[in-house]
């Protein structure tokens, strides 16, 4: 009897091509990500270390040289008997205090807007950072878009790597599963209308795209793909094990898989329910995310019944085409 080895090399020699491209693929981006996320942490300790000399610093210098404007700069928070030199102790003379109109004890000033019809915040943000550049400040000086706004700009940014980092990993676990490069496409169609279901959502309810949407669409990521899943998988099944062709096979797997589908997506819509009726401490964070949940689902639930089986059909005949071109070499005249 043969012994057989599960050592990740000989599953790389034993492997097709295209799972062979997919493991590298993988592999690569497996390293990549260690290399962010290393780099990264030594960012943040470098950070932390800056803080903590700072901290040191700033309690061993335990006092100032006022000078003879002392009560100008301190604005009374000494005192009323000035010391005898020109030395004030901070930790018995002065009291830090947030003043109104102060961020972080700096002087600042707050300026509100909205938006005009027909406006989006995208220009208007790059319309205000226009005119801030033509300002020509001094670097002391600095501004930033607050408020909902500016967590929407932020957190999308940020946000950006991520949602790529998530469809690139389902691509290729997809592509390693069945072999192919064609089908996890299908899959990933599902992907837009939960993300578009997720907005519209947040849009109807008024609220918007916080951080917790951002979070919502990673999770629908995952969720939305399970429909295609179901239809797909069975529909290769069918046709290597059993010989059905691809319309036959994808129609047999609309029949009998709509059931669990429906189940499913209903499921997970009324596991996220409570988060949005569920009020008191933290609803602000958990209505959003309960909200563009269920607005995703249920839109990727009628778009995958719908739209996949076409899709199938026609990944299945671009497959085919393909590779009829590949397999018609021009004959070689002899001599």
């Amino acid at each position: 009897m043969t012994p057989i080895s599960f050592s990740p090399w000989d599953m790389f020699l034993n492997a097709g091509p295209v799972v062979r491209c997919v493991m590298i693929l993988l592999a690569v981006a497996s390293l990549l990500t260690w290399t962010i996320f290393i780099a990264k942490s030594v960012e943040l300790l470098r950070v932390r270390m800056k803080l903590t000399k700072a901290e040191q610093t700033l309690e061993q210098a335990n006092t100032l040289d006022l000078g003879e404007e002392w009560s100008r700069v301190i604005s009374g928070a000494c005192r009323p008997s000035p010391p005898a030199d020109r030395w004030c102790g901070l930790a018995h003379r002065a009291t830090a205090a947030r003043w109104p109109g102060s961020i972080g004890y700096a002087s600042s000033a707050s300026l509100a807007l909205e938006l005009a019809p027909g406006v989006s915040l995208s220009q208007a943000q790059s319309v205000i950072d226009q005119e801030w550049r033509n300002l020509h400040l001094p670097e002391t000086i600095n501004g930033e878009l607050q408020s909902d706004e500016g967590d929407v700009g932020r957190s999308t940014h940020d946000s950006e790597i991520l949602i790529v980092g998530a469809v690139l990993a389902v691509y290729l676990t997809l592509g390693m599963l069945y072999e192919s490069v064609w089908h996890p496409l299908t899959i990933l169609s599902t992907i837009p209308s939960a993300g578009i279901g997720a907005v519209i959502a947040l849009d109807l309810f008024g609220l918007p795209f916080s951080g917790m949407a951002v979070i919502a669409m990673l999770l629908l990521t995952g969720i939305s793909l399970k429909n295609a899943i179901l239809l797909v998988d069975f529909a290769i099944h069918a046709e290597r094990e059993r010989g059905m062709t691809p319309r036959d096979a994808i129609r047999k797997a609309c029949l009998l898989r709509l059931r669990p589908i429906v189940m499913t997506t209903f499921a997970a819509a009324l596991g996220a329910l409570p988060l949005v009726l569920m009020g008191g401490y933290g609803m602000e964070l958990r209505q959003p995310l309960g909200i563009a949940l269920i607005g995703g689902l249920l839109v990727s639930q009628g778009q995958t019944m719908f739209t996949t089986p076409a899709l199938y059909l026609l990944v299945e005949k671009a497959a085919a085409f393909l590779s009829s071109i590949r397999t018609k070499r021009p004959a070689r005249k002899h001599s």
